[in-house]
């Protein structure tokens, strides 16, 4: 999996995004990038950027991507065997 990469143009889109104040498309790929260092087993990075992606979700007031920020923290979680806390999500 080319999960460098997927990162890499994340980046890019998130920083397009940033320039435009587009807090949805933020908040989206915060989440997914998120999810590639979850599935690289960077665990400290994942949770840096779903931290954000939370925040944005919380300003926004969008359950929809709080709800998916949660399912990817639920994954951290589990990736980390920490299933007490992934039952929280």
């Amino acid at each position: 999996r080319q999960y460098d990469s997927a990162i890499t143009y994340f980046h890019r889109s998130h920083f397009i995004h940033d320039r435009f104040h587009n807090k949805v498309g933020m908040a989206t790929l915060l989440t997914n990038i998120g999810e590639c260092y979850t599935y690289m087993r960077k665990f400290s990075n994942a949770d840096t950027a779903l931290k954000k992606a939370l925040q944005l979700a919380s300003e926004l007031g969008s359950k929809d991507l709080t709800a998916y920020t949660y399912r990817i923290y639920c994954l951290l979680y589990t990736a980390q065997g920490s299933l007490e806390k992934a039952i929280r999500y």
